[in-house]
């Protein structure tokens, strides 16, 4: 299973999934939502975007928090209904780290919803940024 996404910064918990050949890390990433098999059939294209995403999960994986600290700005939550990556209530629990307001929106699709829900992504954004 691929590592959820990042939970609060008070609950993280490291992972390894960026240490994995690349057969076992595209399978992660299938499971994510990733299917394009065209990109990760092509040895050549393959070469090219695993280092990046890899990069992502390091990132992702290897990052050791501060203390929390609770913010005076709000805090707005995005996932996708079919994220199996998900744990909507870990991800309920940024609502720990403001004094100024917590909001989840929930989009139809995967880990990949922004591909299909770019528009209303960016709309959901711009209220919030208004």
């Amino acid at each position: 299973m691929p590592p959820p996404p990042p939970p609060p910064p008070h609950l993280y918990e490291p992972g390894t999934l960026h240490l994995a050949d690349d057969d076992a890390f595209v399978a992660a990433l299938r499971r994510l939502g990733a299917a394009d098999g065209e990109l990760f059939a092509n040895e050549e294209l393959r070469a090219m975007v695993l280092p990046s995403i890899r990069a992502d999960f390091r990132l992702i994986e290897t990052y050791r928090p501060g203390p929390p600290v609770r913010l005076a700005v709000p805090i707005h939550a995005y996932s996708g209904a079919d994220d199996p990556s998900v744990d909507v209530p870990t991800l309920l629990r940024w609502a720990e780290l403001t004094s100024a307001g917590f909001t989840h929106h929930e989009f139809p699709g995967d880990h990949f919803y922004l591909v299909p829900g770019e528009a209303e992504l960016i709309g959901e954004l711009g209220r919030h940024l208004s």
